[in-house]
């Protein structure tokens, strides 16, 4: 597939997946796609950043709209995310990450953002904070002045 059309897909594909309903099995392999050629190294600098940017962008709206299913890729999206750490989009599709994979509450129960001490706008850095028994858990960190954010 040539560069020019995958350029134009990342842009198109989105769009019709808020009209049509996709089969998952379709997204999955779309979105593992999207990801791979963000890391394709034959990219420069500024247009890998631009395709991380739309492709954050896509999956967190896919995230938020409930009509994909986070869980099947959230290894490999929150490794992508650690990856593009200094994308400012990456960061808030980690957190969207995190907010799809706890579990559901009763519909009952208020459930927004600020209730959870998580912030609708993230900016900082993604880093690995290895915890005694060494399992990785991701924070963000202000980039002004560097403290954690959670």
């Amino acid at each position: 597939m040539s560069n020019i059309r995958t350029k134009t897909q990342v842009y198109v594909v989105p769009g019709l997946c808020f009209q049509v309903e996709f089969p998952q099995e379709y997204l999955n392999s779309y979105i593992a796609t999207c990801v791979r050629r963000c890391e394709e190294p034959d990219q420069t600098p500024f247009m890998q950043c631009r395709q991380v940017r739309v492709v954050c962008v896509f999956l967190s709206a896919l995230i938020r709209s409930r009509t994909w299913d986070v869980r099947p890729l959230s290894v490999e999206l929150q490794a992508f995310v650690l990856k593009f750490n200094h994308v400012r989009e990456a960061a808030s599709l980690y957190q969207a990450i995190l907010m799809a994979l706890q579990p559901s509450v009763d519909s009952t129960t208020d459930c927004s953002a600020s209730s959870h001490g998580l912030s609708n706008k993230v900016s900082g850095n993604i880093a690995v904070n290895l915890t005694p028994n060494n399992s990785g858990e991701l924070i963000t960190v202000d980039r002004r002045d560097g403290r954690r954010n959670n």
